[in-house]
């Protein structure tokens, strides 16, 4: 255990890997994490996702392989080919 350094400052709780959490841990672990660090974007993802939405019901397509050449800032993990 010597070296051991905890996640988040401690926040994230260690378990074996032979002891699973419960749903109730899980969630209690979240909200610690969420406190810890506030999203700064949630309202703006938010916002955004309700006009995915509207859009989507209104029957818009959406060109999502459009959106990652135009930006691929937004998926920093997708390599474009």
């Amino acid at each position: 255990m010597d070296g051991l350094h905890l996640l988040g400052g401690g926040h994230d709780a260690l378990f074996a890997s032979t002891v699973r959490p419960t749903a109730e841990q899980r969630l209690e672990r979240y909200r610690a994490a969420l406190v810890a660090h506030p999203d700064r974007f949630h309202g703006l993802r938010v916002q955004f996702g309700e006009m995915h939405q509207r859009a989507v019901k209104a029957g818009h397509r959406i060109n999502y392989a459009g959106w990652q050449k135009r930006m691929p800032a937004l998926w920093p993990r997708t390599q474009l080919r």
